[in-house]
């Protein structure tokens, strides 16, 4: 959410810079954001209530994080249409005790109403409570659908509402339940929330890479740049390919302009039958802001940079 406040700030400086004061209430829009757990649903009113801020959802507003409700569907956030769960995504109060209810991530505009003045909003998030496990992949239990983390018992999440997926070493949901016999003894990371004794994980991140139809399997791990004036701009890279060819290339390509930013070789993996690639470079007019790389084996992978 720090970029959208970041965002939020900046617009409001321009705004300020370029209107003379007088104009100030007929012309700015008021815009708002909050980030913080839900105390409150009312699906009659439209509302989810966060950190204070009571935000209008329009109804055909999408409800980001979750399997395809919008604002039309607050009723199912509820506990009360999800009895046959073990957990919502809004705990009510005095059920389910142990955890607190999802987070909500929004943004949007000031409306002034006859009734009042109302926090309509133009993005919504819908986030379960976040804990988080990093540790080693003790052992997977396909007949129960539970693995052991560290020595705590997970299980993928089961609510339909949010979707879980076990990630792959690039971030992309490319994985199954299943496939995490193949990353035992490895570090992975899990992301989910904890109740009555498990984990009930929404994301399950590993260093696996899923093998590819007639080509290798090709991912952007991490990408960050850095603007300087003066040409002094920085971009680095790392990444992984499987199976492991050590005469493989990896071509690194600006999206945007189509440019090719450097062709680098490959090097074996610390993950069994991986490799790694990595590239690093400086005075750059401009960093690119998604990149793209291509295996001379033919796998490929489109990846956004962190541009500071």
């Amino acid at each position: 959410m720090k970029t959208l406040v970041t965002r939020i700030c900046l617009l409001l400086a321009i705004t300020l810079v370029t209107l003379p004061s007088t104009a100030l209430a007929q012309t700015v829009p008021l815009i708002w954001s909050v980030e913080g757990p839900i105390t409150a649903i009312d699906p009659a009113a439209g509302t989810i209530t966060a950190s204070g801020v009571t935000a209008t959802i329009p109804a055909a507003l999408p409800l980001q994080g979750t399997r395809g409700l919008t604002g039309a569907n607050l009723a199912q956030l509820l506990d009360a249409a999800a009895p046959g769960r073990v957990r919502s995504i809004f705990a009510s109060a005095g059920e389910n005790p142990g955890y607190s209810g999802g987070t909500l991530k929004a943004e949007g505009i000031v409306v002034e109403t006859a009734a009042g003045r109302v926090y309509q909003a133009t993005a919504v998030v819908i986030e379960i409570a976040e804990n988080v496990i990093v540790g080693a992949l003790i052992s997977v239990d396909e007949a129960n659908g539970t693995f052991v983390v560290n020595g705590a018992t997970c299980r993928m999440n089961t609510d339909e509402r949010v979707p879980a997926d076990v990630l792959d070493v690039g971030l992309e949901p490319s994985l199954t339940f299943n496939d995490l016999n193949g990353a035992i003894g490895t570090i992975v990371s899990v992301v989910g929330y904890f109740h009555a004794g498990t984990v009930h994980a929404v994301t399950v991140e590993t260093g696996l890479l899923p093998p590819t139809p007639d080509t290798d399997t090709v991912r952007i791990v991490k990408a960050e740049g850095k603007n300087v004036a003066g040409n002094r701009s920085e971009l680095k890279l790392i990444g992984s390919v499987s199976p492991f060819d050590a005469n493989a290339t990896i071509t690194i390509i600006n999206v945007t302009t189509g440019r090719t930013l450097g062709i680098v070789g490959v090097v074996a993996g610390t993950n069994p039958g991986q490799g790694d690639f990595s590239l690093r470079l400086k005075n750059l007019a401009t960093t690119p802001t998604r990149i793209r790389a291509t295996s001379s084996n033919g796998g490929t992978h489109e990846f956004d940079v962190t541009v500071r």
